[in-house]
């Protein structure tokens, strides 16, 4: 769901997960670590062909981004290793095609919930409505502390630092900006990008970098998805 759906349902999942405690936090944190990821049409349609212009873009970005999300996932096995772990299923369901345990799984949650459908279907509707809202509502905020970080000047004395750092790595200076509107919001910081008077390659890698660390937005809508967890 994280890799189709994009942020920051991977970590409201993980948060849903730990509280009908059908796993435990340290298994969550680990979880929430790699599955909060960008969705493929972020990567492809609004930054490859929305602001790139070139959909073949796409397909380098969104690989880039899913091979180190899959890295990442399998590091983050080595943390929290002497732990305690949710019991695992019995010696009947581990026999059990995983299609077949999924199947008795929903049934057996279905039958557990007990809801009619139309209010399955109304519940459904309002939660998505509300996580919508809600991601919105952090995209505009931080859109407004950029704003604000750039009139007072703040922006102006980071940017020499900013600069240092992309000269030594042999990038051009005029993708300052965008680094430093990406540490904040990740689309602007791509639209930034995009638009930079800089090599394609370099637009690209700042681009992915971007995606990469979410902005600061996205981490603060994962800490209110699993506000109410140990995560």
């Amino acid at each position: 769901m994280g890799l189709a759906s994009g942020y920051p349902v991977g970590a409201m999942l993980t948060g849903k997960l730990v509280e009908c405690k059908l796993c435990n936090t340290w298994e969550a944190e680990r979880l929430v670590s790699f599955s909060n990821t960008a969705d493929p049409l972020f990567m492809v349609g609004a930054v490859a062909v929305g602001m790139f212009k070139d959909v073949r873009l796409g397909r380098i970005i969104a690989l880039a981004h899913y091979i180190s999300t899959l890295i990442l996932g399998l590091i983050m096995r080595f943390y929290g290793r002497d732990k305690e772990t949710t019991p695992v299923t019995s010696a009947s369901e581990k026999r059990k095609s995983t299609i077949l345990k999924a199947i008795n799984e929903l049934l057996r949650a279905r039958k557990q919930d007990n809801r009619p459908f139309g209010q399955l279907l109304g519940d459904c509707i309002k939660d998505s409505i509300n996580s919508m809202l809600l991601i919105l509502g952090f995209i505009v905020l931080f859109s407004v502390i950029i704003r604000i970080v750039t009139v007072a000047g703040l922006i102006n004395m980071i940017n020499p630092l900013i600069k240092f750092v992309l000269h030594i790595l042999g990038f051009s200076h005029s993708l300052a900006p965008a680094i430093l509107s990406g540490f904040f919001e990740i689309t602007i910081g791509a639209q930034l990008a995009s638009v930079a008077a800089a090599p394609l390659i370099q637009r690209v890698i700042i681009v992915s970098s971007i995606i990469a660390w979410s902005g600061l937005s996205v981490h603060f809508q994962v800490i209110s998805m699993v506000s109410n967890t140990n995560i």
